[in-house]
């Protein structure tokens, strides 16, 4: 069965994890380096729901949608379009981006998920947010009036390169 405890086991093993604890007793709350603010990293939430057999992971506070007028949220529907697992949001009161997957474990087996696919789950969340934040930046800095270009090799410099896939399974 998904448990705290063996999340948290994962997540020790994860590389650019940090940070890791239990928060208020609910969920695990770890960190994962910020590409473009190295000083500000991102908080990765984990949290195995026992009684309904699931794994929610969620990295809030990416961004904010600023201004109403904001490209940002027609840009995270085309995200969010292409996005094979989880899902892009915003929350309407204060603007916050997120990005979550919700897992459906299948028997509640101590090994369900198993460590390749928690790992898989948890590598997604970070390299969608890596790429929401550094979309949600561009757009801020064109909306402050920056030309599109300029923040376009601003942005460029933080982008890792994607390697070649070599037949690899996926989710």
């Amino acid at each position: 069965m998904i448990t705290k405890d063996t999340c948290k086991e994962l997540l020790e093993k994860q590389d650019g994890i940090e940070e890791i604890e239990l928060y208020k007793g609910q969920y695990l709350r770890a960190r994962f380096a910020n590409r473009i603010n190295p000083a500000e990293p991102h908080v990765l939430v984990v949290d195995p729901i026992e009684n309904r057999l699931a794994l929610k992971i969620r990295v809030p506070e990416i961004a904010q949608v600023r201004s109403p007028n904001s490209e940002l949220p027609r840009i995270l529907q085309d995200i969010n379009y292409r996005l094979l697992i989880g899902k892009v949001g915003t929350d309407a009161r204060d603007g916050e981006v997120m990005f979550e997957i919700n897992h459906a474990c299948q028997d509640g087996g101590a090994a369900d998920p198993s460590p390749e696919v928690f790992a898989r789950l948890v590598g997604t969340a970070i390299e969608t947010t890596h790429e929401v934040h550094l979309m949600a930046t561009h757009v801020g800095m064109v909306e402050a009036g920056v030309p599109a270009e300029v923040a376009k090799k601003f942005m460029d410099q933080f982008r890792q390169p994607v390697p070649e896939a070599e037949d690899e399974e996926t989710l």
